[in-house]
């Protein structure tokens, strides 16, 4: 099967979360299981060709956004047989110091520069079908291609396209006025309640939700709960009335970057039955974040946005009675002033207990994961994360809330059937927050018991083959008469 992808970002070229592991990861399982994928993302300012061996001769091509005409250049990478990245080059929208925004905000043409990722998807597929190759079906993924499934649908890729879009974040919509209809090439008869008009505006994640075939999002639960008005984001109405059509998989892991029995990145290396490098790597942590090396001192940790969705307003709410006690943490994300702010206080007034990095970097979060004892992820919601199957695989017990993606790959510890492999609690407050963690570290304490549970943990199977085989599932369906 020939599949078309394209997305904002895609590791380890353009990474501000989850969803460029999704593209770094996904397109090559699929290509294990003999499938070639092509997949369209922007040429970032921040994207090294040299150090990835991208071509530097782009194949150009021109499109019209609103009444400008903009010209951009197709550039190549082939990072393993059967996947092919085409990185659209066009440096008054994609050569800028971020990905998004700057100093936490939105670049105010966002609209634009996704209108023509957009644009460069549909040249991509008509270059296929002009070749006699074209996408058996093309795979969106969130709202920065949303318009995409209604391009395919009109035609323009020189026939229609089955298309399947994926939700990864539904609080992200990319919403913008009624006006964005004529820079995006699409009528006023768009701008309706059963087609791409949100209250009073254009939402560019509707357009997927609306012109995809199939939708699919991260994990089975996220796919319930978005058809509710709790965390549906004011489009479970629509949700419920594709419910038909709408399919949860959960996210897999790129096992062989997130490996402890050889990961680059860490002090020492460790795998069931040989766990003495686990407790080496966190010494390793606690010497990089300046804390006392204590191994009889249990150290928590969190990688993550820092961000109102991650629940750290409920972290905030328990540091007081948690450094009360003999434990160490380790923080590492960056995000909203406030909570930045409120972090490296506590990091200021308890240095000896606590360690705060503000801002993100890959080999530090894996050295985190390999070195703490145990990994909040009390989220308000969840569509998937990743960072609990990281944190299952290293040995570190995930503490988290019962939501989303959550919910579905972590069970809650029974010590006497020995059944579980984390902690979870319900409800989003403090309280539930500080109920799941305590009986995680009471559980630390039994130390014979701990050190049988974080290396049981570590049997769990997060790997994309599965997730890839229900994606070949959904291309199906998308394709079917």
């Amino acid at each position: 099967m020939r599949i078309l992808m394209a997305a904002s970002e895609l590791a380890p070229l353009a990474k501000t979360g989850g969803l460029a592991d999704v593209l770094g990861a996904l397109p090559r399982a699929l290509a294990h299981l003999g499938h070639h994928v092509t997949v369209v993302l922007p040429f970032y300012r921040s994207i090294r060709a040299d150090r990835y061996g991208i071509s530097r001769i782009g194949d150009w091509f021109d499109a019209w956004v609103g009444g400008d005409h903009l010209f951009g250049g197709l550039h190549r990478w082939d990072p393993e047989p059967g996947v092919t990245v085409f990185l659209v080059a066009q440096d008054e929208l994609f050569g800028r110091s971020s990905i998004y925004g700057e100093n936490g905000g939105a670049y105010d043409d966002n609209h634009r520069r996704f209108i023509f990722l957009s644009l460069a998807t549909v040249e991509v597929a008509r270059r296929m079908v002009s070749a006699g190759q074209g996408p058996d079906v093309f795979h969106g993924h969130d709202w920065h291609v949303g318009l995409v499934p209604v391009y395919l649908k009109e035609g323009r890729a020189g026939r229609v396209i089955p298309s399947v879009f994926s939700i990864h974040n539904l609080q992200y919509q990319g919403r913008f006025g009624r006006d964005v209809l004529h820079e995006a090439g699409l009528s006023d008869w768009y701008y309706h309640t059963d087609r791409l008009e949100l209250y009073g505006s254009v939402a560019f994640m509707k357009a997927g939700l609306v012109y995809a075939d199939m939708i699919s999002t991260v994990s089975r639960a996220y796919a319930r709960e978005i058809q509710t008005p709790a965390y549906g984001e004011g489009l479970d109405g629509l949700l419920r009335s594709r419910s038909e059509d709408l399919v949860g998989i959960v996210n897999g892991i790129d096992v062989n970057a997130w490996n402890p029995a050889r990961d680059a990145h860490l002090a020492a290396h460790f795998w069931p039955g040989a766990m003495q490098g686990k407790d080496r790597c966190k010494k390793a942590l606690q010497i990089e974040f300046k804390l006392p090396v204590r191994s009889e001192v249990p150290l928590i940790a969190m990688v993550s946005r820092l961000v109102d969705q991650k629940g750290i307003d409920l972290v905030g709410a328990i540091l007081p009675g948690l450094l009360a006690n003999d434990v160490q943490i380790v923080i590492v994300g960056s995000g909203e002033h406030k909570y930045e702010s409120m972090l490296q206080h506590y990091g200021w007034s308890y240095p000896h207990q606590m360690g705060v990095r503000i801002g993100f970097d890959e080999g530090l979060a894996h050295r985190v994961e390999a070195g703490a004892d145990l990994f909040l992820m009390p989220s308000k919601f969840e569509p998937c994360g990743l960072n609990q199957m990281y944190s299952l695989r290293y040995g570190t017990v995930p503490v988290v809330r019962k939501v989303g993606g959550l919910d579905d790959t972590v069970t809650d510890f029974d010590p006497y059937s020995f059944e579980g492999n984390g902690f979870k609690f319900e409800h989003y407050d403090a309280n539930g927050l500080w109920w799941a963690l305590g009986r995680a570290l009471r559980t630390w304490h039994d130390r014979p018991l701990w050190e049988r549970f974080r290396e049981s943990i570590m049997n769990e199977d997060f790997s994309w083959e599965h997730a890839a085989k229900e994606y070949v599932q959904l291309y199906e369906r998308a394709r079917a008469p």
